[in-house]
């Protein structure tokens, strides 16, 4: 497996998990606030990653200048606070499959980014991959307003995963600018202590209303497994692969994130699995494959 393949399986590795962790959430919201939520998992983040990075020796960002620290930050907070506290927002309003179904809309926005931003050429397949993805998520919104249950308010809870689509769409861009400047573990652990303090704040005002003794062991097993995979693994996997890849060919594999997000809802959260979650999960993957194909076609033929 050459570096490029390797790549491609961390990228998806790492999508996977962040979609799987989307049904998550909505079990964990049920016994503690947003915020809280928010300020648990990336604690429990933090005192694995910074030990872990510290032993490493890698613990150090060499030749940074201030606006590599601007460009660390705004990852932190479009990918980490915004996408988190839109995403934790809005499967409080709408079920995690149709959730999963709207974020295959990332590989189109992260394309279009990467087009406007990074200058970086689409190739005709990568075209159809965007096109597909966005018929995707036509296809389960139809079928939502034909009076699919959705949620409680699949409006307001469509709306609010769509703005973590945004966030995470520039925060995909923005992690090429660091590729190859800050190592992938120490990235990562960035990116939680980042998410840590904007979410603390606010954390601290709802303390006082959440029944701490009522909270199942389960919740807490839940919680630590939800931090290791949502914040310390898939983040590491991600910014290993983003650094070998363009950033629109990274974009493409955030498709694996709905296809696990449908599959959780379905398997473990008693979702129901309709015609329209399955042509929309076969839109993105048959999108990646185009994509990867095409970039590996164009190249060879240059």
């Amino acid at each position: 497996m050459n570096r490029t393949q390797t790549a491609y399986l961390q990228l998806a590795l790492a999508m996977t998990l962040v979609g799987a962790n989307i049904g998550i959430s909505r079990a964990l919201l049920d016994h503690l606030p947003t915020f809280t939520l928010g300020a648990l998992r990336f604690l429990i983040a933090c005192l694995v990653l910074f030990p872990l990075v510290a032993w490493r020796g890698e613990l150090r960002l060499p030749g940074m200048r201030w606006r590599d620290y601007l460009m660390l930050f705004l990852q932190g907070l479009f990918g980490v606070f915004l996408f988190n506290l839109f995403s934790l927002s809005g499967i409080q309003y709408t079920t995690a499959a149709s959730a999963g179904i709207i974020t295959s809309t990332l590989p189109a926005t992260i394309a279009l980014l990467a087009l406007v931003i990074l200058r970086e050429r689409l190739a005709p397949a990568r075209w159809i991959g965007v096109a597909l993805a966005v018929i995707g998520v036509g296809v389960i919104n139809l079928q939502g307003a034909q009076g699919n249950a959705e949620g409680s308010n699949p409006l307001l809870g469509n709306t609010l995963i769509f703005g973590a689509v945004l966030s995470e769409a520039i925060f995909a861009i923005l992690a090429r600018a660091l590729s190859g400047k800050v190592l992938p573990f120490m990235m990562a652990a960035a990116m939680n202590l980042i998410g840590l303090l904007l979410f603390t704040p606010v954390a601290l005002t709802e303390v006082g209303s959440i029944d701490w003794a009522g909270i199942p062991s389960g919740i807490w097993v839940l919680l630590l497994i939800y931090a290791l995979t949502a914040s310390v693994i898939s983040f590491a996997l991600w910014f290993s692969g983003a650094a070998a890849v363009p950033a629109n060919r990274a974009g493409l594999f955030t498709g694996f994130l709905p296809v696990s997000a449908v599959l959780v809802g379905a398997l473990f959260l008693g979702e129901q699995l309709t015609l329209a979650h399955a042509i929309g999960m076969a839109c993105v993957l048959v999108g990646i494959a185009l994509g990867t194909v095409g970039d590996k076609a164009t190249k060879d033929a240059i």
